[in-house]
C-alpha cells in the first residue's frame, strides 16, 4: 500500500517498500485486489503522513481476508521486475526538467506548462505553418492544446492525420514521443519524414488528458485516470468513456477502479499489411520487439477506446494505437521508462508512422 509524503503544497503518495512482480499462476482463477489510497489535500498547516497508509475502510475489510490466500501463492513461479518501486519512482522525478529546455527538450520529462508554452512557442516560429489548436476544457479547467501542421505546397485539401498522446496519465512516454514527432514534422532532414509532414496536415495532442498528467508530477506518480470525482473516487479511464460499444468488455463500473468506464458516454477492412509493415520498421531501429495485430489479441479487450471510436464513429479507415517501450506491469517498469530513452523509443516510433504512411498512401493511390 501507498504511503504519503508532503511535498511543498501537494501530499505525494509514496510507495515505500513495495516489490513489483509478475506471477506465473498455475490456476485458471486469481484474486486482483484494487485498494483506494485517500488523499488528502490541506490547507494552512501542512500535514505529514510518514509511514502511515491510507485506505478506504470497505477496501481494508476485503484486503484482510484477501491477504489470506495470498499464502497460497508463495510457491508460484515469480519473476521481479522491481525490488522498490518508490526508488524508481523518485528517480522519474528527478528526470523531469526543472527549468528551459534549450538545446534538447527530450533529455528528460517535462511539465504540462513547459510542452504547452513550447507549442506555443512553435506557433511563432513557423508562422503559417504552425497552428494551436484548443481541443476543449479539461475538468480541471485546463486547456487540451494541440497543433496544426499544414504546409502550403500547392495542394488545396490534403489528407490529415490525428495523433493523441497521454490520455493515461501515468504513460510520461507517450507525450514525449509525440511532442518529439511535431519536432520533426518541423526540423527533420530526412527526405521521407519531410515528405509526410508536407503531404498531410498533421493534427498533434500531447495531453490528452493534462489533469491527470498534472496530478502524476504532484502527488502520485501511479495515477492513470482523469480527476473528475465520482462519490468518494476520483477519475474514470478516458480510453474507455468512447460512444462505441461502451462500458460492454475491458471496463469497469466501479467508482476507484483504474479501468472505471461507467461514467457517463462521450457522448470490415483488412489492415493486417499495413501493421505488418508498421512493426517491421518500429523494430529495424534498435531490433525493438514490437507486435502487431487488432486491441483485442494484441493487448487485451478495452471496449469504448479512441480508436474504435474513430473507425467505427466517425469513418476513420486506419485507427491504430502505439503502445511504446517498455512492456511491464503496473507498479512496475513499465510505466517508469528512464528519460534516457525517450529519444530512441521517439526515433522507432517515427520510423513506424513514415512505413505507415507510405503504404497508406500507395494503397489510396491505387483506388
Amino acid at each position: 500500500m501507498p504511503d504519503i509524503e508532503l511535498k511543498q503544497k501537494y501530499l505525494r503518495v509514496r510507495y515505500r517498500a513495495v516489490r513489483s512482480s509478475m506471477m506465473s499462476l498455475k490456476t485458471g482463477l486469481f484474486l486482483i485486489l484494487c485498494l483506494t489510497t485517500a488523499v488528502l489535500l490541506c490547507n494552512g498547516e501542512r500535514v505529514r503522513y510518514d509511514n502511515y497508509r491510507v485506505t478506504h475502510r470497505e477496501a481494508y475489510k476485503y484486503s484482510s481476508r484477501a491477504n489470506k490466500k495470498f499464502f497460497s501463492w508463495q510457491n508460484e513461479t515469480k519473476e521481479l521486475l522491481e525490488e522498490n518501486v518508490q526508488k524508481a519512482i523518485d528517480k522519474d522525478y528527478e528526470q523531469v526538467a526543472t527549468g528551459r529546455a534549450i538545446l534538447n527538450r527530450w533529455r528528460k520529462y517535462q511539465t504540462l506548462d513547459s510542452n504547452y508554452n513550447w507549442l506555443v512557442g512553435l506557433a511563432r516560429s513557423y508562422p503559417g505553418v504552425v497552428t494551436v489548436i484548443e481541443g476543449g476544457k479539461s475538468y480541471e479547467k485546463r486547456s487540451i492544446l494541440g497543433v496544426k501542421i499544414s504546409y502550403n505546397n500547392g495542394s488545396k485539401q490534403k489528407p490529415g492525420i490525428f495523433l493523441e498522446a497521454g490520455i493515461h496519465a501515468r504513460e510520461w512516454i507517450a507525450p514525449a514521443t509525440a511532442t518529439y514527432v511535431i519536432n520533426e514534422l518541423l526540423t527533420s532532414s530526412d527526405e521521407e519524414v519531410k515528405e509526410i509532414a508536407q503531404n498531410y496536415d498533421w493534427y498533434v495532442f500531447p495531453h490528452a488528458n493534462p489533469d491527470g498528467y498534472v496530478y502524476t508530477h504532484t502527488t502520485d506518480r501511479m495515477w492513470r485516470k482523469t480527476r473528475q470525482p465520482h462519490g468518494t473516487c476520483y477519475g474514470a479511464d478516458p480510453n474507455r468513456n468512447w460512444n462505441v460499444f461502451w462500458n460492454t468488455v475491458g471496463t469497469s463500473s466501479e467508482p476507484c477502479s483504474n479501468i472505471r468506464g461507467k461514467c457517463s458516454e462521450f457522448r470490415n477492412r483488412n489492415f493486417e499489411q499495413v501493421y505488418n509493415v508498421t512493426v517491421k520498421a518500429l523494430n529495424k531501429r534498435y531490433e525493438t520487439v514490437y507486435t502487431g495485430g487488432n486491441i483485442y489479441d494484441a493487448i487485451y479487450p478495452a471496449a469504448g477506446s479512441s480508436v474504435d471510436f474513430a473507425y467505427t464513429k466517425l469513418g476513420i479507415r486506419m485507427a491504430f494505437c502505439f503502445e511504446l517501450r517498455p512492456n511491464g506491469s503496473f507498479n512496475g517498469n513499465g510505466m517508469e521508462l528512464p528519460a534516457d530513452q525517450i529519444q530512441p523509443t521517439a526515433a522507432e516510433l517515427l520510423d513506424g508512422l513514415v512505413a505507415m504512411v507510405d503504404l497508406a498512401l500507395g494503397a489510396q493511390a491505387q483506388e
